[in-house]
């Protein structure tokens, strides 16, 4: 009576220490990079996206990084003035160092601060921008148009608005505008308006990037996967050391 062949059997053997690593942080390094590179391939096109001058709106967004619009609105017609912002219905129009005052024709809206005027046409499709040289104390209207008046001196334009000229005789029917403080509705309007200005998509990125966003803890997550990554490196040169054929190593020694 035949016996039948036992059936081959194959004994494993034991990973090795070295391998054992070199399998774990691969994989660990894996997410890490995926990571990284989630984060920061959009910083390397943040001209092309315009990262900069995207705005976060996202409100708990903006509560992580414990951001708190200043107080202190001012307003004057269509307009409000927050620490260098300045809106017009509700809308962000230009930086400015205050609101002195507001005035609007048929045609324009007209804003200035300290040195400058802003004309917006009604429509809301073209902003011009006039510097004025002197202090401007006040903006009003009479009834030939807008009048500014820097140190008792008076400045009107011309009919197009593009030159402004010295007035040789002060206005006697002037309608100066009034800048007041907001009011509790219009504070908080206008302080929301100037933290959806506050912080950028090119800012979360980088601190994503570097971990920052995840505080103390997310800056030594993205260090030690830096190290990691070397571990890995010196992982698999011992790998390959210790794969090679000894031909292969009289060869290299050679």
């Amino acid at each position: 009576m035949n016996t039948p062949p036992r059936p081959k059997t194959y004994s494993l053997k034991p990973t090795k220490p070295v391998n054992r690593w070199h399998r774990t942080t691969g994989v660990t390094v894996a997410v890490a990079l995926i990571y990284l590179l989630a984060t920061g391939v959009p910083l390397q096109f943040s001209d092309q996206l315009d990262l900069a001058a995207a705005f976060v709106t996202n409100e708990r967004l903006l509560d992580w990084y414990g951001l708190e619009a200043p107080r202190g609105v001012t307003v004057s017609g269509r307009y409000s003035y927050l620490d260098g912002m300045l809106f017009e219905d509700g809308v962000y129009l230009t930086a400015a160092k205050r609101l002195v005052g507001t005035v609007q024709t048929e045609a324009l809206s007209l804003a200035a601060d300290t040195e400058t005027v802003w004309l917006v046409e009604l429509d809301g499709e073209r902003l011009i921008e006039a510097t004025v040289i002197g202090n401007i104390e006040r903006i009003g209207m009479t009834s030939n148009g807008p009048v500014l008046e820097t140190a008792g001196t008076h400045i009107v334009p011309d009919a197009d608005y593009a030159n402004w000229s010295t007035q040789r005789e002060a206005p006697i029917d002037v309608n100066w505008s009034v800048v007041k403080p907001a009011n509790p509705s219009q504070e908080a309007a206008t302080q929301r308006l100037f933290l959806h200005r506050m912080l950028t998509w090119e800012r979360v990125l980088q601190d994503l990037h570097s971990g920052r966003f995840f505080g103390v803890i997310g800056i030594v997550v993205i260090d030690l996967a830096t190290v990691l990554l070397l571990i890995l490196v010196g992982t698999g040169l011992v790998i390959w050391w210790r794969s090679r054929t000894p031909g292969q190593i009289r060869k290299f020694g050679a």
